[in-house]
């Protein structure tokens, strides 16, 4: 039962990224990991079950004066 509840937290947590998405965000990965309380792997696995479940995303990489750049996730 207990793994039915994490794949469930996986899946309203992908779900609610999707409606963020819609509603015209960009998002970031790491904040969008601060904000569920999880890895940015995580994240990226959620961002690759959203488009193997047919939507079309897009990363934009951004300058942000860090040692990185940030990358922009949003729908296309």
């Amino acid at each position: 039962m207990a793994g039915l509840r994490l794949r469930s937290r996986g899946l309203i947590r992908a779900l609610r990224i999707v409606r963020r998405l819609e509603a015209g965000e960009r998002l970031l990965l790491a904040p969008l990991a601060a904000d569920y309380g999880v890895t940015t792997r995580t994240i990226r696995r959620d961002f690759a079950a959203i488009e193997e479940a047919g939507y079309p995303l897009r990363t934009d990489a951004i300058s942000h004066g860090g040692a990185e750049p940030g990358i922009w996730w949003f729908l296309r």
